[in-house]
C-alpha cells in the first residue's frame, strides 16, 4: 500500500492505489507509521508534502502537518499571492527540528510542498 488510507464509512478503505482490504483498527496504525516515516525524512532534510490546517486563507491559526494530523507545526508567517496562472498561492514558514522550513500551497487544495531552508 502506498500512502495514507482513508476509510469512507459504508464504502470501504482507500489508498492512493485504490480500494484496500484492511481492518479498521489497522488503518490508524498504518497512517501513524507513515506519518512517523515523514518525520524521519524531514529530520534528514528531505522535502515533504504536508497539509494545511487552520484558516490559512486569512493567516490565522495556520498550521502544517501530516495528513493524519498526528504531527503539526505552527506557521509563524504566511503570505498570499497568485502564481503565474492566476491561481491562489499561499507561502508558509514554520520551524521543525531547529530549522526553518518553507512551504507552498497552490490552488484549491490543502497540500503544502515543503523544503528546509538553507541555513
Amino acid at each position: 500500500m502506498n500512502g495514507y488510507i482513508y476509510n469512507f464509512e459504508g464504502h470501504g478503505a482507500f489508498s492512493p492505489d485504490g480500494k484496500v482490504a484492511i481492518a479498521d483498527n489497522e488503518i490508524a496504525s498504518h497512517n501513524r507509521q507513515l506519518a512517523d516515516f515523514q518525520i524521519e525524512a524531514m529530520k534528514r532534510g528531505e522535502p515533504q508534502a504536508l497539509y494545511l490546517f487552520g484558516n490559512a486563507t486569512i493567516g490565522e491559526n495556520t498550521q502544517v502537518g501530516t495528513w493524519d494530523s498526528s504531527h503539526k507545526w505552527h506557521c509563524f508567517q504566511t503570505r498570499h499571492s497568485q502564481n503565474n496562472w492566476g491561481a491562489k498561492r499561499i507561502d508558509v514558514w514554520f520551524n521543525f527540528d531547529g530549522h526553518t522550513w518553507h512551504g507552498v500551497n497552490i490552488g484549491d487544495n490543502d497540500i503544502v510542498r515543503c523544503r528546509r531552508n538553507k541555513s
